[in-house]
């Protein structure tokens, strides 16, 4: 899975890089946190993550990042008192089950 949080430099100009470190942050404990003992949740570059989902197969990996976009879209997020406002990701997935590559775009 590839995540990225959209429209990232916003929330460094708008509020200053602190303030995207912090979204950053509480993105990536999200995701950590939806993906489980079975994911494995890393920085790519910038805004950008990748999470490993070894024992899932394409249907519930599809679950695990509708579940990730929702809860990161749904989340309030406030940094010093402020917030800033909503934070939306795009997820893409791809699959070698069945040694047949696949991949999907949320």
């Amino acid at each position: 899975m590839m995540i990225d949080i959209d429209h990232f430099k916003r929330f460094n100009d708008q509020f200053g890089h602190d303030a995207g470190d912090f979204v950053m942050g509480q993105v990536a404990a999200i995701m950590t946190s939806i993906a489980g003992p079975g994911g494995v949740v890393h920085r790519y570059g910038g805004e950008e993550f990748a999470i490993i989902l070894r024992k899932q197969d394409t249907t519930a990996a599809l679950h695990t990042a509708e579940a990730i976009r929702h809860a990161i879209e749904t989340a309030p997020i406030d940094y010093q008192g402020r917030p800033l406002g909503t934070v939306t990701v795009s997820i893409g997935i791809a699959s070698t089950e069945d040694d047949r590559p696949k991949a999907t775009l949320m």
